[in-house]
């Protein structure tokens, strides 16, 4: 499952699932504002959660998502990040920061479905027919 952040131009973040709970999670660190958000899964399956804020998308334009797919996305879960009036951040605190403001690798290395062996007959060339005389006199 991948959450798509609009500070992150929705580009996929991969969260991980916990095999106990089944809960997928992910902790990132974001910028203080109304941060706006939804999640895909499988072959690009669209979400938003029920449980959290959520609005309608007043843009109804075309999100592109990952290289260039192209989405329309009708509702976006959002969360307001509010800006601390003093700074939380002492040297302790950095020193067990879990997470970092720029995230490194956000795609797996590998693809979490296998990829299925090219097969001539399962492909666009299976109706192919080479040029003969024959198929050229048709």
């Amino acid at each position: 499952m991948y959450i798509h952040l609009d500070c992150d131009e929705y580009e996929p973040d991969l969260m991980i699932r916990d095999p106990e709970t089944g809960i997928h999670s992910i902790l990132r660190m974001v910028p203080p504002r109304e941060i706006k958000y939804f999640f895909t899964f499988g072959d690009h399956h669209i979400r938003v959660a029920k449980d959290q804020p959520f609005q309608n998308n007043v843009s109804n334009n075309e999100m592109d998502i990952h290289n260039d797919l192209k989405v329309n996305i009708p509702r976006l879960n959002y969360i307001e990040i509010l800006h601390a009036a003093k700074s939380l951040i002492t040297e302790e605190f950095m020193n067990k920061m879990a997470v970092k403001p720029r995230p490194g690798l956000k795609y797996p290395t590998q693809r979490i479905r296998p990829k299925t062996p090219w097969d001539l007959n399962n492909s666009i060339f299976a109706r192919y027919r080479s040029d003969t005389e024959a198929v050229l006199n048709e």
